[in-house]
């Protein structure tokens, strides 16, 4: 992944100079052909830095949040279901060493209750794992999807020809970070729809 973007980076940037440098009266080197804009124009770029994002935007927060309190949730029923078992092997375990079972029929259907409790507990613990997966997966791409639409507004506007994630560039200009307009508007964004 950071091969290709490096590549696709390496290439605008190689564009930039070339168009920029490149003479305006090299008239034999454009195409007459409505699709293409000016091919003598400049690209220019701008980046965005996912972190800063992650920290300060709301919607993200929220989400976090939410997911932190579905995890907690689930861990407190488990924690309490398993407690529960834990109290009941004990008891088990007591009954077994003082002899009060009165048959070998009700050692045998207690301990195939308590395998069972265990691997009911088991099952809920996976299917819990599976549904916070589920809804983190979703949260993820809810807030991708916004990002990616807001940068697709702001951009209409801005015309940028790229934009980047800060984390894939080693070094750039801070003027070209525009994360601070981007979480501004991301967040007014999410305000507003509340």
């Amino acid at each position: 992944m950071n091969k290709i973007t490096s590549i696709i980076f390496a290439l605008a940037i190689s564009c930039h100079f070339v168009s920029c440098n490149s003479s305006a009266t090299s008239s034999e080197a454009a195409v007459a052909n409505d699709s293409v804009t000016n091919v003598n124009a400049c690209p220019t770029f701008a980046y965005v830095d996912m972190d800063t994002l992650q920290a300060h935007y709301a919607y993200y927060q929220d989400c976090r949040s939410e997911l932190e309190k579905i995890y907690n949730n689930y861990q407190t029923t488990l924690s309490k279901k398993e407690a529960t078992l834990q109290s009941k092997v004990a008891e088990f375990q007591k009954k077994a060493q003082e002899g009060r079972f009165v048959s070998e029929v009700e050692f045998n259907n207690a301990q195939a209750a308590l395998a069972k409790e265990q691997a009911d507990l088991e099952q809920l613990g996976q299917k819990y794992m599976q549904q916070y997966a589920e809804r983190e997966a979703k949260f993820n791409k809810a807030i991708s999807d916004s990002i990616q639409q807001y940068l697709s507004d702001y951009n209409a506007e801005h015309k940028f020809t790229m934009i980047f994630y800060r984390a894939v560039i080693l070094h750039c200009d801070t003027t070209l970070d525009i994360t601070p307009a981007v979480l501004k508007g991301l967040n007014e964004r999410y305000e507003a729809n509340k």
